[in-house]
């Protein structure tokens, strides 16, 4: 209902949201999973994950939740790569949905709720990255890492 106001005198279409009624303390942040990285994601469940939010916030969390069901949907629209978001999507072939765009390949949900604190200083529809495993190597550490992983083994015999 932050925007209300400025819809006073305005014509609206049939089906247009007005307001939303939730607890600014408590939020989650929903994520969409690629097919592929939905074992990584296993994982993790229920474990401490790094989140880094547009603007550079960074932040920890318990990844609490995965849909085991994927979908064409994107948990929030602000994804939608139409929209500025990261996934890629293409306007929806469904003319019966009230959803305007869909993700090109399916993918799975997951849930980190927020504390209270947390949900406090994000806004609904802002986005970020999560992350696991070397949230705590420099750069250089990782980047020497995936060199070792890349180049062959050589053993020297004499």
């Amino acid at each position: 209902a932050r925007e209300l106001p400025l819809k006073l005198e305005a014509y609206l279409n049939e089906g247009d949201h007005l307001a939303a009624i939730g607890n600014e303390s408590r939020k989650e942040i929903q994520i969409a999973i690629a097919q592929m990285e939905m074992d990584h994601f296993e994982d993790q469940l229920g474990h401490q994950v790094g989140i880094r939010m547009t603007g550079g916030l960074v932040m920890a969390g318990r990844l609490q939740r995965l849909d085991p069901r994927a979908t064409m949907r994107a948990p929030h629209e602000s994804m939608y790569a139409a929209l500025g978001g990261s996934l890629k999507s293409r306007r929806s072939k469904d003319t019966q949905s009230s959803d305007s765009y869909e993700l090109i390949s399916p993918h799975f949900t997951g849930r980190i709720p927020l504390t209270e604190q947390q949900s406090k200083t994000l806004q609904v529809g802002q986005r970020g990255v999560i992350w696991f495993g070397r949230y705590r190597e420099t750069i250089g550490q990782v980047v020497a890492q995936k060199l070792r992983e890349m180049l062959p083994a050589i053993t020297i015999l004499g």
